[in-house]
C-alpha cells in the first residue's frame, strides 16, 4: 500500500492534484479539509493505538456531518465520495454496539438468579464480538487511513498509486 505524507496546508488549501485519493481516477470533490486540523495526540490517549484510530474515524464522522463547503480537502471521485464515512460508521458504530451490548448483558445477567442460564443478550454480545473484531481489523487495515501525524503533515497509508504519482509529479514541478 502506498504511503504519502501531505502537508496540512496542502490539505486545507486544496492544492492537491485532482486525482481520486482512493482509486486514482479524475476527481473534483474535495472533502475533509478539516483533516488538516486533526491531531490524534490532542484527542487520544498518548500511546494508545485504539484511541488514536477511533479519534481519526470519529473525526471523519464529525466532519462529514458538518456539510460545510470549503476550498480544500482530499480529492475523491463520485464513487468514493463516501468511502471514509461508510467505514467510520462501521468502526465507530461497531465499537459502540460492542460496549453497549456487553454492558447490558452483564447488567441483565447479574440481575438474574444464580441457577439460570445467561440472558440472551449475552449470547448476542458474544456473537457480535466474534464477528466484529476480525471484521474491524480487515476494514480498518484495508482502508486508506492516517498512520502518522505531526505538526506540519499527516501520513496516510493506502492512497491510490495514481494519486501518489500525480502528487510526486506535482511536487517535482514545484
Amino acid at each position: 500500500m502506498p504511503k504519502v505524507s501531505l502537508l496540512r496546508d496542502q490539505i486545507a488549501g486544496g492544492s492537491l492534484p485532482s486525482v481520486c485519493f482512493i482509486c486514482g481516477r479524475e476527481a473534483w470533490d474535495l472533502r475533509f479539509s478539516d483533516l488538516a486540523a486533526w491531531r490524534p495526540g490532542v484527542r487520544a490517549l498518548p500511546g494508545s493505538p485504539i484511541a488514536s484510530l477511533l479519534s481519526f474515524w470519529g473525526h471523519i464522522l464529525k466532519s462529514s456531518r458538518s456539510g460545510e463547503e470549503s476550498p480544500g480537502g482530499l480529492p475523491f471521485c463520485k464513487r468514493h465520495r463516501s468511502y471514509w464515512v461508510r467505514r467510520a460508521w462501521f468502526i465507530i458504530g461497531g465499537w459502540v454496539f460492542l460496549v453497549a451490548s456487553m454492558a447490558i448483558s452483564i447488567l441483565l445477567t447479574t440481575m438474574m438468579k444464580p441457577d439460570q442460564r445467561p440472558h440472551w443478550t449475552f449470547i448476542v454480545a458474544i456473537c457480535w464480538l466474534l464477528f466484529f473484531l476480525p471484521a474491524f481489523l480487515v476494514v480498518h487495515l484495508a482502508s486508506t487511513r492516517a498512520i502518522a501525524s505531526d505538526l506540519e503533515s499527516i501520513t496516510l497509508a493506502g492512497a491510490s498509486r495514481g494519486f501518489v504519482s500525480a502528487f510526486k509529479e506535482q511536487e517535482g514541478r514545484a
